[in-house]
């Protein structure tokens, strides 16, 4: 005999249907929820591509649901129009007839692809990673991967919190968050958990990043170091090399 850890329902002598891992119960305010359960109904709308939810932190330490989305190219574009608060209202607002109030996520994260190790798993700890961030993923238009260098179609949200308190008249990019966003790309591009580095060098900042426009981000890896550059059709805003 082997104990497994599935929730069946059956159907008949013969006949059973999964209902998602016990492991992804949780317990929040007395109520058990299933983690399979929202991220099905979720992954039904026709603007979700691939979701994946946890129980996180939430205000005063109380236990909340967050969910990592990916779009579908629908989905994007309703992004781009209506941006990240309206949207999510809608998601929250579309599977709240059918989960208990306490199942429906309180905090949502849009992302382009969700966080996978080398052995094309999903780990737990990405996804709360990406739910604690306040540093919304820009939405991605495209992405072309070579073997040693990526490029990156993004625009960035108005309403992302890092456009806020820069230059109250003037929303910019800050430099810092262009680095940030380096390193988070560089991930996918080298297949890796989070980068540490030494320095930077070669910067270079030639350019306004402002909200709403598309900006490409080129990487390429060589010896120990990513070089970076945004840059559009237009100008180039940005460029330099990190040395990991």
């Amino acid at each position: 005999e082997f104990t497994l850890q599935d929730r069946v329902q059956f159907s008949g002598p013969r006949h059973f249907v999964l209902l998602g891992r016990l492991d992804r119960l949780v317990k929040i305010e007395e109520k058990r929820v299933s983690l399979p359960e929202i991220e099905a109904r979720l992954a039904a709308l026709d603007v979700v591509s691939q979701c994946r939810t946890a129980a996180v932190a939430g205000k005063h330490g109380r236990l909340i649901i967050g969910a990592v989305i990916v779009l579908s190219p629908a989905g994007r574009q309703q992004l781009l129009a209506q941006g990240k608060a309206q949207l999510a209202a809608q998601l929250k607002a579309a599977v709240a007839a059918a989960l208990d109030p306490v199942a429906v996520p309180r905090r949502i994260r849009f992302v382009s692809e969700l966080p996978c190790n080398s052995q094309g798993k999903i780990l737990a700890a990405d996804i709360a990673r990406i739910l604690a961030s306040n540093l919304p993923e820009p939405v991605v238009l495209a992405a072309k991967f070579r073997e040693n260098s990526a490029e990156f179609s993004l625009v960035f949200l108005p309403a992302a919190v890092y456009f806020d308190g820069h230059f109250p008249a003037l929303k910019i990019l800050p430099a810092v968050i262009q680095i940030y966003f380096v390193q988070y790309f560089a991930r996918r591009l080298l297949k890796t958990a989070p980068l540490s580095f030494k320095y930077l060098k070669k910067l270079k900042f030639t350019g306004l990043i402002r909200p709403d426009i598309q900006v490409n981000l080129a990487l390429t890896v060589s010896a120990g170091s990513i070089k970076f550059r945004y840059f559009n059709a237009e100008k180039i805003f940005s460029s330099g090399e990190i040395e990991l």
